[in-house]
């Protein structure tokens, strides 16, 4: 007599073996638990999965997978599963999970998944996967995207990620969002976006990766918003292609670096720092300005010689941190002139000691009249400032007192700018 059906509840499965491979009948699992090592045992074709469908029935119900496991056959149906070891789904462009049509979500909140691979698939209708956290009781730990097209609608929203994030080389056609997605770090979390193309408007507003994260050879022929978002360990877009016509929003968005691993680049900054540019936001883009300076500064650190480039972007960052605080420059310029009063003072109890110590008189002379005679210098000498000072100290003071107070006019007409 030939068996149609076979239900099974609340059962452990062995290895299977030669003498019955249960797996060649129509099975809906219910409450089961698979410690098979074998990772591509199922072996049912596309007509019995439909007879699955056409009763409204998962094949698997409230399992548990505790070996790695390849989901190949398009599609299968999963219902309130657990898989406690590394997923992946490869070859796919159906929806493989129940409680959803295709252009809803892609793995339910019941469905609880430790490591996921997404391979060589193809997506024509919506793929969503939101909501994963603790408080809905439902994790991820790490998943991966490789070589997929999504033709519909992405969405990869409020996600809690204990582990990594990787996108590579993937194609998306419309819409993808990412909104409200955290990355939690780990001793081996990443975030990677590598090869990929959006080319619709690609959402990141509000994520907060706590992993250092890495665009590259990423293009964005539409409008990409990361407002909101955090990268608590650094970014790196200098591989990115951005389409500056259709908008990037870098509004609220919060970059630190963690010095002992890898930092922003320079790159990076400019390119945010060009976005609020090209959108009059000139205030916020003078602030990227001043990392993009600092993020230069660390690059010149590493590097042997360029010794002007380095004295001037010292210089600069210490006076007012590139032109951002013009409290910085005006203390400096208070400062220096209390430092000018010292010093008038001394040389005018010098050069009545001079007149006893004639060598000394020499060489105070021979210094002021190299200044004296520069014809550039010639009229600012005649003023009575510092009429104990030296000459050649008068100029240079003159020299600094000009640095300092275009450092002042320049931090303030940033912090005004509109």
């Amino acid at each position: 007599m030939a068996c149609k059906s076979i239900y099974f509840r609340k059962c452990t499965f062995p290895i299977i073996k030669k003498s019955f491979d249960y797996y060649t009948i129509r099975t809906s699992y219910q409450g089961c638990r698979f410690k098979n090592e074998d990772d591509s045992f199922i072996k049912l074709d596309d007509k019995q999965v439909e007879t699955f469908k056409k009763d409204g029935d998962a094949i698997f119900y409230r399992c548990i997978f505790d070996s790695p496991y390849t989901i190949k056959i398009d599609p299968l149906l999963y219902d309130h599963c657990k898989f406690t070891q590394e997923v992946n789904i490869k070859l796919v462009s159906k929806q493989i999970f129940a409680g959803q049509s295709h252009n809803y979500n892609f793995l339910p909140k019941t469905t609880n998944l430790n490591n996921v691979e997404i391979i060589n698939s193809t997506f024509h209708g919506n793929f969503m996967v939101n909501n994963h956290s603790e408080e809905n009781d439902s994790y991820l730990k790490t998943i991966s995207f490789k070589k997929c097209t999504f033709n519909g609608k992405f969405e990869f929203k409020n996600n809690d990620i204990k582990g990594s994030l990787i996108v590579e080389d993937c194609n998306f056609s419309e819409t993808s969002d990412f909104f409200g997605t955290t990355i939690i770090k780990n001793k081996d979390s990443k975030i990677v976006f590598q090869k990929c193309r959006f080319d619709k408007i690609s959402i990141f507003e509000d994520c907060i990766f706590n992993v250092f994260t890495m665009f590259k050879y990423v293009t964005f022929r539409d409008s990409v918003i990361f407002r909101g978002a955090y990268f608590n360990e650094g970014l790196d877009l200098s591989k990115s292609n951005f389409n500056y016509s259709a908008g990037a929003n870098f509004l609220g968005c919060k970059i630190k670096d963690n010095e002992k691993l890898k930092i922003s680049d320079q790159e990076t900054f400019r390119i945010i720092k060009h976005s609020f540019d090209s959108i009059g936001n000139h205030i916020e883009a003078n602030k990227y300005f001043s990392r993009e300076m600092n993020a230069y500064a660390k690059y010149l650190k590493g590097e042997k010689g360029l010794y002007e480039d380095k004295t001037i972007f010292y210089i600069n960052s210490f006076i007012s941190k590139f032109g951002q605080s013009f409290i910085r420059a005006t203390v400096l310029f208070l400062i220096f002139a209390a430092i000018m009063h010292t010093m008038n003072c001394f040389c005018g109890w010098l050069q009545k000691d001079l007149i006893f110590n004639p060598s000394l008189k020499n060489i105070y002379y021979f210094l002021q009249n190299i200044f004296t005679n520069i014809p550039i210098f010639s009229n600012l000498l005649g003023y009575r400032s510092y009429m104990y000072l030296p000459d050649w100290i008068k100029i240079l003071s003159y020299i600094i007192y000009a640095i300092l107070t275009w450092q002042i006019i320049v931090s303030i007409k940033r912090k005004v700018r509109k």
